[in-house]
C-alpha cells in the first residue's frame, strides 16, 4: 500500500478474531515502461538513467536500483522494463562508449514502449578570429575552447576542451548534446567573445547549438567594456564588498561575473562584452563566501540595478551593500 492515508487503525486483542469486512482495492496510477535497445554491446559499458524534464536523475521506489546521482549498468542488452512511474515528463537517457541516445516521453495514463537507438558522439572544427575594427588576437597557445552541454542533460553529459592551433584552428571531439555553452579560458580582460558562429548563422549569447560536422567559428573583440564605481553600506564605505553581474534579460546558461572591491568600497570589473547587465553587491563576509561560484535565485536579480555598457567604454555606477 502506498497512500497511508488510505489505512485505517484497527485493535486486536490476544486471543480474540477481528473481522475486517470488505476490502476495496483500487488501481495506483503507476505505470510501466518497456525500454529496447536496437544497437547495444556489453563491452560499450551501456548505462541507463532517467532525468527529469530539467535533466536531473531521479529515483522511483520499485523501478530498477539506480540512485541519485548515479546510473544503472545495463547488464543485458535485452529489453528492460521501468516500473512503478507516475504520469510526468521524462527523458530516457543512455550512454556509453560508442555514443549516447536521449528520448522524451510522457507519461499520462498507459504503459508504454520506448526505443533508444544510440547516436554517435560528434566531432566539430573551428577556428578563433578577431572581430572586425579590432586589433590582433591574443597569443593563442594560451587560449582553450571548451564546450559545455546544457538545457537539459548538465549531470550526465560531459565537458570537452581543445587547444588551439598556430592558426586559431581547434577541433573538438566526444559532443553528446546539441546546445552547447562556449568558453574561452585564458582570455586577458583586455579581450571577450563578441559571437560565436555555427556554419555562418550567429550566436552572440555564448550558446552554440552543434551538430556533426559543424563548423564554428568564436570572435573575439579587443574592445571590451569596463563596469566602475562604490559600494556603500548605509551611509558609510563598505569594505571588500563583492560586486556581481549578470546579462539581462537573463537566459539560460546564466554568465555570471564577479569582482571585489578594496577597502573604501571602490571596484572595478573589465572585460564585460558590452550589453545590458544586472548588477548587485555583497558585504564581506560569510554569505559572499557560499555565493562566489553558485547561481543566485530569480528573485535577487529582480532587485538589483541595470546598467548598459557600451563596447570599448567605462560605466561607474554607485550600489549599496
Amino acid at each position: 500500500m502506498r497512500d497511508a492515508t488510505a489505512a485505517e487503525l484497527v485493535t486486536v486483542s490476544s486471543g480474540t478474531t477481528f473481522d475486517l469486512g470488505g476490502l476495496r482495492s483500487r488501481k495506483a496510477p503507476l505505470y510501466r515502461v518497456r525500454v529496447s535497445l536496437p544497437v547495444c554491446h556489453l563491452e560499450d559499458r551501456p548505462q541507463f538513467s532517467i532525468l527529469d524534464s530539467h535533466g536531473l536523475p531521479i529515483l522511483f521506489p520499485g523501478s530498477t536500483p539506480y540512485t541519485i546521482g548515479s546510473r544503472f549498468p545495463i547488464s543485458s542488452c535485452q529489453e528492460f522494463l521501468v516500473r512503478e512511474l507516475p504520469p510526468g515528463s521524462y527523458l530516457f537517457h543512455i550512454e556509453s562508449q560508442q555514443g549516447w541516445a536521449l528520448v522524451p516521453l510522457d507519461i499520462t495514463d498507459r504503459n508504454l514502449t520506448v526505443s533508444l537507438a544510440v547516436t554517435p558522439d560528434s566531432q566539430i572544427s573551428g577556428r578563433v578570429i578577431v572581430a572586425e575594427n579590432a586589433a590582433r588576437l591574443p597569443p593563442l597557445d594560451r587560449l582553450k575552447i571548451t564546450l559545455m552541454p546544457i538545457g537539459q542533460i548538465p549531470v550526465v553529459a560531459g565537458v570537452s576542451s581543445a587547444s588551439l592551433q598556430p592558426d586559431g584552428g581547434f577541433v573538438v571531439n566526444r559532443i553528446r548534446w546539441p546546445r552547447q555553452n562556449v568558453l574561452v579560458a585564458g582570455l586577458s580582460s583586455g579581450y571577450y567573445v563578441k559571437e560565436l558562429r555555427v556554419n555562418g548563422a550567429t550566436s552572440s549569447d555564448g550558446v552554440a547549438t552543434v551538430g556533426p560536422g559543424s563548423q564554428l567559428e568564436v570572435v573575439l573583440d579587443n574592445q571590451p567594456s569596463t563596469l566602475a564605481g562604490i559600494v556603500t553600506d548605509g551611509d558609510r564605505s563598505a569594505i571588500q564588498p563583492r560586486i556581481y553581474t549578470t546579462k539581462w534579460p537573463m537566459d539560460s546558461p546564466q554568465q555570471l561575473s564577479h569582482g571585489k572591491g578594496d577597502s573604501e568600497g571602490r571596484f572595478k570589473i573589465a572585460g564585460l562584452p558590452p550589453r545590458a547587465y544586472r548588477v548587485f553587491a555583497v558585504s564581506s563576509g560569510t554569505l559572499a563566501d557560499a555565493l562566489e561560484f553558485g547561481e543566485f535565485l530569480p528573485e535577487v536579480w529582480d532587485r538589483a540595478g541595470t546598467v548598459t555598457l557600451e563596447r570599448g567604454k567605462g560605466h561607474r555606477c554607485c550600489a549599496k551593500g
